[in-house]
């Protein structure tokens, strides 16, 4: 400042300074007049110039010859790294070395400096000029005490002084003392408050989980809804103080998923199943991308990694989906977990005992049981040492000619192949052919109660003797005793045939035998030629049967009028007019005949006819007949005559054909005549 310049009536709040400075002036000389000034500084920068000519000051760095400073009040704060360069001695490091002014040569008269000074610090660093009524005090306190400030020298109107306040000059103080800002606060999330002017924030009342850090209040997530906090606004300069208050909202979550349902199957050996959860979260309308917490009702089943949901074992859960102590959603889980059945040993395997009469199966090829007699699992006498409580899943797959025989251990006159069905057991999409069975007898069970189900099961039978006319004990068709309210037979289909010379027995059922009150048979077909057996259960004692009839032959059972309403039955039933109903995929892939194709002069050949299929000779050939799979040539049928074999069956429409061409037999000298040959050589 030079040669007239003047700078008065203003206060400067929360200056940061440092280095060489001033903050109204860096040099006040020839005539130059700083007054009525008030300065709150802050010295935060270190490592600052160490020339002791030009010292840092604060208000002004140097008054020289004509300048003046008068009737001004600073008030100072050093950052404390500041400090340490000075306590540390550094004299290259030095940041700060005088207090109002860094050197005094010319006029400073009423200025005082609120400021406790520290070890290695002058002030100000040189004087050859006049400084009068001026003078630091270490605080407020001292400022305004006896022996302190002489504030009757400051007789500017626009000076303020109050008692444990700092002074200023002018009109700080607002006209409308308030703070604004949001009031309201979402738990778990923040809000900045804006002060009146000159003026500091605290909280009226300490209250658990909240913070006042300058002007932000922070509220923990565990912070109650609806807590009222009140944040007071004081200044070091005047008295008066106001309120605020903020109110604490709960946070709105909307979780939208992809799935919300998820169904597991799996098998027993094999890798378990794994899906990564999609779903979306916003919390108070904005996208939340936080970390989310999961927790399973059983982690036996299946648990929830890194946003992966991983199987674990059989059953079922529900899995919470949660952010902290807040419930955003849940997971429903179902997990199948089969052990695999891909021959007739392992079939068998499942009647072993109690244990794997109780875990799931899934059937994964057809099985040909080639006649083979298989004793029931388990019957009324095993009862109490074994059952079925599984689950057999046939996947759309058949087993074929098996002879349900009666079970041994304990032996019992009960003809069925899982036997005894009680608990959650099920047997399900499965198609059975070629089957026979003698007496009391329901191919898949003789007895089920509790929640026992049977459902999508199509069998073909053969019944090779008649059971005496025991009511109590009949015999049924799919199943026989259905002995408690909340057992099941549904969406089944049953094809009756008798072995000649056998006259069933009237107390038979088609379907099933003995069905108590509140069990449930729908959507439940059978087809028999007979007059002799005409109830689809022999001894109804009040079960619910709808949907379900009994059909003469398919003509009847395929009728626009009056036939079967095949709408009612899913996916996986195959219905073809003209031919045999049938469950999953009976047809090969490869539907072909296969086998030697050629046969000598009266020889035979015997074929493998496709699943399911009768072979026949497409055209008739003197000489060549055909039993079963087997082609037998006469002697006199002629060398190269061809012979086409034709594949059929009664379940589906398509055919193939197998070409055998005849062999002249071809003669030779026997071993006899070759031996002579030999020793009349060898002996020559």
């Amino acid at each position: 400042m030079w040669s007239g310049s003047v700078v008065r009536n203003v206060s400067f709040l929360n200056v940061v300074t440092g280095d060489r400075c001033g903050v109204v002036a860096n040099m006040v000389t020839n005539g130059a007049l700083i007054e009525n000034v008030y300065v709150e500084a802050t010295v935060v920068k270190e490592g600052v110039n160490t020339n002791n000519t030009n010292p840092a000051g604060v208000l002004a760095q140097k008054v020289t010859a004509g300048g003046t400073v008068r009737n001004c009040v600073l008030n100072l704060t050093v950052n404390e790294g500041v400090k340490a360069d000075v306590d540390s001695k550094n004299a290259n490091a030095w940041a700060f070395r005088a207090a109002a002014f860094g050197q005094i040569a010319g006029t400073v008269d009423n200025v005082q400096v609120i400021y406790d000074p520290f070890e290695g610090q002058e002030l100000p660093y040189s004087i050859t000029g006049t400084a009068t009524n001026s003078a630091i005090y270490a605080n407020i306190a001292e400022f305004y005490a006896e022996g302190g400030a002489d504030l009757t020298k400051y007789t500017d109107s626009g000076w303020h002084f109050e008692a444990g306040f700092m002074p200023y000059y002018g009109n700080m103080k607002p006209a409308d003392l308030a703070i604004t800002g949001e009031s309201e606060v979402y738990q778990g999330n923040s809000v900045t408050l804006i002060p009146p002017k000159a003026s500091t924030l605290s909280l009226k009342e300490a209250i658990d989980g909240v913070t006042l850090k300058g002007n932000t209040i922070t509220v923990d997530a565990a912070v109650a809804a609806d807590t009222k906090i009140t944040v007071v606004a004081s200044s070091k300069y005047w008295a008066d103080t106001c309120e605020f208050v903020v109110t604490v909202k709960a946070n709105a979550y909307a979780l939208e998923m992809a799935k919300k349902s998820y169904s597991f199957i799996g098998f027993v050996g094999d890798e378990l199943p794994t899906e990564t959860l999609s779903y979306s979260l916003t919390m108070n309308g904005a996208a939340y991308d936080g970390e989310v917490t999961f927790e399973s009702a059983n982690e036996a089943v299946a648990i929830v990694e890194n946003g992966v949901l991983k199987v674990v074992g059989d059953g079922a859960t529900k899995i919470a989906m949660k952010l902290g102590d807040v419930d955003l959603g849940e997971i429903s889980v179902s997990v199948e977990l089969y052990n695999k059945v891909t021959t007739t040993a392992e079939f068998l395997a499942i009647g072993k005992d109690a244990t794997s009469m109780a875990k799931k199966y899934m059937l994964m090829n057809d099985l040909d049981f080639e006649g083979a007699t298989v004793n029931g699992f388990s019957s009324y006498n095993s009862k109490a040492t074994i059952t079925f409580k599984g689950v057999f899943d046939g996947n759309g797959h058949t087993i074929s000619n098996i002879v349900i025989g009666k079970p041994v251990n304990p032996a019992a006159n009960d003809y069925a192949i899982f036997g005894y069905m009680e608990g959650n057991a099920a047997v399900r999409n499965l198609s059975i052919i070629g089957a026979k069975v003698a007496e009391r007898s329901g191919v898949i069970a003789n007895w089920m109660q509790d929640n026992a189900v049977v459902e999508n099961i199509f069998v073909e039978v053969e019944y090779t003797k008649t059971v005496g006319a025991n009511t109590n004990n009949p015999a049924g068709g799919i199943v026989a005793k259905m002995q408690t309210a909340t057992t099941t037979l549904r969406n089944s289909i049953i094809v009756w045939s008798v072995a000649d010379g056998v006259v069933p027995s009237t107390t038979h059922g088609l379907v099933a035998s003995l069905v108590v009150a509140g069990a449930t048979i729908d959507n439940c077909q059978a087809i028999y030629g007979g007059t002799d057996i005409t109830t689809l259960v022999s001894n109804d004692k009040g079960a619910k049967i709808t949907n379900s009839a009994i059909y003469a032959n398919l003509d009847a059972f395929y009728a626009a009028e009056g036939g079967a309403d095949l709408t009612k039955y899913g996916e996986g039933w195959n219905f073809t007019a003209g031919l045999m109903p049938y469950y999953g995929t009976m047809k090969p892939a490869d539907f072909a005949i296969t086998g030697e194709n050629e046969v000598y002069q009266g020889n035979s050949v015997t074929l493998n006819a496709p699943k399911a299929c009768t072979l026949s000779l497409k055209d008739a050939i003197d000489g060549v007949t055909i039993s079963g799979n087997t082609v037998t040539v006469d002697a006199a049928v002629a060398a190269d005559t061809k012979i086409t074999v034709v594949a059929s069956s009664v379940y589906f429409a398509d055919t193939c054909e197998f070409e055998i061409t005849v062999k002249a037999n071809a003669y030779g000298r026997g071993k006899k005549a070759q031996l002579h040959a030999y020793e009349r050589y060898r002996f020559r």
